[in-house]
């Protein structure tokens, strides 16, 4: 089977995104209270709280929207540079291996296209019915035909796959 790497690994689990949105939070928070550049002291004046506290959720705010709009152009050619590197764009009949999710370590077959850009894998009928088998290309590494297939029904071959 296929071994995914480290990377493969890292961007097609959510971790990246949710850093990248932490520390914009965080960074808004910090930009915030420094650009009020109060003291310790005035901190433990109710009027002091009163007109702090809405500029750094305010902050928190901008900061989140700052986030969203700006990952949007780190992530998306970065993501989709992996997707063409794991060999997508798929389509019916590709044999795929899931590198994120519940079903990771799993190969399947691509049964389906789905919204922009993604694909269903045949990973069996609980998948299937609670929608767990959409994936983006950048998390399914194509696996090349005629080797063995590890599928949610213990082992056995996915249909269709040539081993």
């Amino acid at each position: 089977m296929t071994t995914a790497t480290f990377r493969q690994y890292l961007l097609a689990s959510d971790w990246l995104p949710v850093l990248w949105h932490g520390a914009w939070t965080i960074g808004g928070v910090v930009c915030s209270v420094r650009l009020m550049d109060a003291e310790w002291t005035a901190i433990r004046d109710v009027s002091f709280l009163v007109w702090a506290l809405p500029i750094v959720a305010l902050s928190v705010l901008l900061a989140s929207q700052l986030s969203l709009v700006s990952g949007w152009f780190v992530f998306g050619p970065v993501l989709y540079a992996q997707g063409l590197e794991n060999g997508g764009p798929f389509r019916l009949g590709d044999h795929v291996q899931c590198i994120a999710g519940r079903f990771r370590g799993r190969t399947g077959t691509v049964y389906s296209t789905w919204q922009h850009e993604t694909v269903r894998v045949d990973l069996g009928d609980a998948a299937k019915k609670s929608y767990g088998d959409i994936f983006a290309a950048y998390q399914l590494p194509r696996v090349p035909a005629g080797e063995p297939n590890e599928t949610c029904q213990g082992g056995a071959e996915v249909p269709g796959s040539a081993a």
